[in-house]
C-alpha cells in the first residue's frame, strides 16, 4: 500500500523527463538471506508512467532497515555493537581487522551497515567478554605493531581497573553498608584474593574511624 505524503516536481529517471511525482511510504517485502522481511520505504510514484522508484539514499535506508530486523531475528550484533567492541579495546578499524585476520575493510563495512558473516559474528560475540578477549590477545598480538600492542595493553589495564573498582564497590556496599555488623577484618580478608590491595586500602576513607586500624592490618 502506497501512502502519499506530498507531490513534487522532479525528474523521473525511468521516463527521463520532469514530472509531477508523488512521494510517500510503501511497504515492501525483501529477501534477506533465508528471511522474508517487510519494511516501510520512502518511494516516488510517477502517475504518467505508472512506476515507482527510490532515491539512492532511500534505497540504502530500506535495506538497512531490513538488515537490522534480520540481525534481531538471528541474534546478530548490530553495527553500533561491533563499533563498541572495537573501541572498548582501543583498536582502529584497520588494526582490529588485522588482529582478527579478516579482509582489510571488513570491519569498516560491518560498522557502515553491511550484513556480517555468521562466523565473524560469533568471534566478535566471543571477544565481547573481557576475559575471552585477553586470551585471544595473547595469541594474536604478534599480528599488531608495537605501537598498537602498547595502546591495547593500556586499554586492557584501564578496563581491568574499572572492573575491580565496580566489584569492590558492590562487595563493600553488600558487606559494610547493608550488613554493618560484619567485622571489617573479615570483609577485607574475604575480598583480598580477588581485589587488588589498593582498593582494599581505599575503603579506609569510608569507614568509622574506630575501625580503620583493623582494616589497615587486614590489607
Amino acid at each position: 500500500m502506497f501512502k502519499v505524503l506530498k507531490t513534487v516536481k522532479k525528474a523521473c529517471p525511468i521516463c527521463e523527463a520532469e514530472r509531477e511525482l508523488q512521494f510517500g511510504n510503501r511497504s515492501e517485502r525483501l529477501k534477506i538471506r533465508d528471511e522474508d522481511i517487510t519494511v516501510e520505504s520512502k518511494v516516488y510514484f510517477c502517475p504518467i508512467g505508472k512506476h515507482y522508484f527510490h532515491d539512492i539514499d532511500d534505497e540504502e535506508e530500506k535495506f538497512q532497515k531490513a538488515y537490522r530486523e534480520y540481525r534481531n531475528r538471528k541474534n546478530l550484533l548490530q553495527p553500533k555493537d561491533i563499533k563498541q567492541i572495537r573501541e572498548k579495546y582501543g583498536f582502529s578499524q584497520r588494526a582490529f581487522t588485522r588482529f582478527l585476520g579478516w579482509g582489510e575493510i571488513t570491519i569498516q563495512r560491518y560498522e557502515a551497515g553491511a550484513l556480517q558473516d555468521v562466523a565473524h559474528n560469533s568471534l566478535l560475540f566471543f571477544i565481547r567478554d573481557f576475559n575471552n578477549f585477553k586470551q585471544l590477545f595473547q595469541i594474536r598480538k604478534s599480528q599488531l605493531s608495537k605501537r598498537d600492542i602498547n595502546k591495547i595493553e593500556k586499554s586492557l589495564s584501564e578496563l581491568e581497573s574499572k572492573m575491580y573498582q565496580v566489584a569492590f564497590n558492590f562487595m563493600f556496599k553488600a558487606a559494610i553498608i547493608e550488613k554493618p555488623k560484619l567485622p571489617i577484618r573479615n570483609f577485607a580478608l574475604k575480598i583480598k584474593p580477588t581485589i587488588p590491595t589498593q582498593y582494599i586500602k581505599g575503603i579506609i576513607n569510608y569507614i568509622p574511624i574506630e575501625q580503620k586500624g583493623e582494616l589497615a592490618l587486614a590489607a
